[in-house]
């Protein structure tokens, strides 16, 4: 399959500190306690602390330099944001900085809002950087967050994109496996746009316990690559859409995307004219693997590529591991109830495992010609098929393009205990 790689760049993360000033830092005197007030830049290591309670925020507050500052938060601490401020680490590579917070689950750390009455995105939220390093977040929670800088209308839906209670944000200079921070036991409740936002920036390993409930809007959106860094224990409930937003592009490094409960949704950020698309594959022959129960929805006409070929008819590999259980089977299917979806491509995906899968309403031609099955397997190398269940597809079950070998196998046989059901076109067709 031919496509042009480049997707959408994401918005540059410099925009994050537009409105930013000096400031200077209001102190309490020793044993008063606070307020303490904070705004504008940090350029040297500081620590805000439980005697200092609470802490206000005014305006965006940046943590950076070139002495590589590090705020620390101590357990206990509560800051108040007021609206249209926020907390900025690192947010370009020549910025370097870090975030240490430190709660406990004794004296967790409150990120929230100064109003009397706060509501969802009353300030702007946390955001790390592409010059954040070594940061960690344990013990807190972000609420209220996911405000949006300029209110003007003809840029808020632009700042909505960018716009959540916690954004880790990678820029054209940071490596491909950026991970900032590591989370322990954090909470996003009550923002707006988004819970989590995940742009060409993951969680650090040895992540956990992620909770994102009653967020005014999408749960968590992530850039592909960066799906597979969400913690053990992540827990998803009580959003306006209950969800993980995929946006389309390429999936380069081996990962698992867990069953978090939710489906995850293929996304385009703006109409591109083409259709939204997950690459799994680069040089490294990346492992995407999916766990039992996972769910993902594909927008009509969206695809899945499980390798690639490129302009030139390089074939890039991939592989999918796809292997739920009879109790917790794989679904693959549409966002919408009538739509169609163009279905799984596997190109040099030698290796790969789908059982108790379920795939249902693809098969709708990729630009008009190419595939036509819920499975499109190309040179029919290596791609195994047992104990799954194609259905609905607007064409056949599978589609095989046979190999030079001359020969395809038979998905349908009885060994494999494939299950066809209502696709149009058959249950696999050899081409």
């Amino acid at each position: 399959m031919k496509r042009n790689k480049a997707w959408m760049s994401v918005l540059l993360p410099a925009v994050l500190a537009l409105g930013a000033c000096e400031g200077e830092d209001k102190p309490p005197s020793p044993g008063e306690g606070g307020p303490t007030v904070h705004a504008g830049f940090i350029k040297a290591d500081e620590t805000w602390r439980a005697a200092g309670n609470p802490h206000v925020v005014r305006g965006p507050v940046l943590v950076g330099g070139s002495q590589k500052p590090v705020l620390t938060v101590e357990a206990g601490v509560e800051i108040r944001f007021e609206r249209k401020a926020g907390l900025m680490i690192g947010t370009t590579s020549g910025e370097l900085g870090a975030l240490r917070v430190e709660g406990t689950e004794a004296a967790p750390v409150l990120f929230t809002a100064s109003a009397e009455a706060p509501q969802p995105g009353d300030w702007l939220g946390v955001t790390l950087g592409e010059g954040t390093q070594g940061s960690r977040i344990s013990h807190a929670t972000i609420e209220y967050a996911g405000g949006i800088f300029d209110d003007g209308e003809e840029n808020s839906e632009s700042w909505k994109l960018i716009s959540a209670g916690l954004h880790l944000v990678g820029g054209p200079e940071a490596p491909e496996d950026f991970r900032p921070a590591v989370i322990e036991h954090v909470t996003l409740q009550r923002n707006a746009h988004h819970g989590v936002l995940l742009t060409k920036g993951g969680f650090a390993k040895d992540s956990l316990g992620l909770t994102l409930r009653d967020n005014a809007g999408v749960a968590l959106r992530s850039t592909a690559n960066e799906v597979g860094t969400l913690p053990q224990g992540t827990t998803v409930g009580g959003n306006t859409v209950n969800e993980i937003h995929v946006v389309e592009g390429p999936v380069t490094t081996s990962q698992t995307w867990p069953n978090v409960g939710v489906p995850y949704v293929l996304t385009q950020l703006m109409d591109l004219g083409v259709p939204p698309v997950l690459f799994v594959g680069s040089a490294s022959a990346p492992v995407l693997t999916l766990s039992p129960g996972t769910e993902l929805r594909i927008p009509g006409e969206g695809y899945i590529s499980i390798g690639f070929q490129e302009e030139s008819g390089t074939i890039v590999p991939g592989n999918l591991q796809a292997v739920g259980t009879a109790q917790a089977p794989i679904r693959f299917g549409p966002t919408g109830a009538t739509a169609f979806w163009s279905g799984l491509f596997f190109y040099g995906a030698q290796d790969t495992s789908l059982e108790y899968v379920t795939v249902a309403q693809a098969g709708k031609p990729l630009f008009g010609a190419l595939g036509g099955g819920n499975l499109n397997v190309n040179g029919d190398l290596g791609v195994s098929v047992r104990r799954s269940t194609l259905s609905g597809s607007a064409g056949c079950g599978i589609t095989v393009t046979i190999g030079l070998n001359g020969s395809a196998t038979d998905y349908v046989a009885e060994e494999f205990q494939n299950v066809f059901t209502g696709n149009a076109g058959g249950a696999q067709c050899n081409r």
